[in-house]
């Protein structure tokens, strides 16, 4: 989970910038929803293989 936040910490905060919403709030739904989609991305490349 370290290097999640790593790599969400300053995509969180760019998107806030832009979106006007809080950051922390950002940085939450990226931690839910990037797993997530990488696991869907993983499950779908399995597949084509």
């Amino acid at each position: 989970m370290m290097f999640l936040s790593k790599v969400t910490r300053p995509v969180a905060r760019a998107v806030a910038k832009k979106t006007g919403l809080p950051v922390s709030q950002v940085t939450r739904a990226l931690d839910v929803g990037l797993p997530i989609a990488a696991a869907a991305v993983a499950r779908r490349k399995a597949r084509k293989h």
